[in-house]
Formats: structure tokens, sequence, C-alpha cells
């Protein structure tokens, strides 16, 4: 989506974004402790569309 001036708008919660940011800009990240966190991230990956973070 896109605002009025044009502007992308991503509607996502950003507890994750950082760390989809520093994948972006370093190619790795640690993958947090939990499953069900690792599943959050994965699920940020999808939408993001990068295929490289593990699952």
């Amino acid at each position: 989506m896109r605002d009025a001036e044009g502007n992308v708008f991503i509607d996502r919660d950003p507890r994750w974004f950082q760390t989809v940011l520093n994948f972006l800009r370093d190619s790795w990240v640690p993958l947090p402790p939990t499953i069900h966190e690792r599943q959050q991230l994965y699920q940020e990956a999808q939408f993001y569309m990068l295929e490289l973070l593990p699952s």
C-alpha cells in the first residue's frame, strides 16, 4: 500500500523488522532461541520473500 504522498506503507508488527533489516545488510542473523520466535521470524521472512532465512 502507498500513502497519499506515494510512500510505501508496510503494515507489519515491527518486532522482527530489525532482524530482517540486519539480514538484508549482512546475509546472516542469529536465530532466536525459541521455536515460537523462530516461527514468527520465518513468517516475516516469507512476507518479505526472503528465502535464505532458515525455518
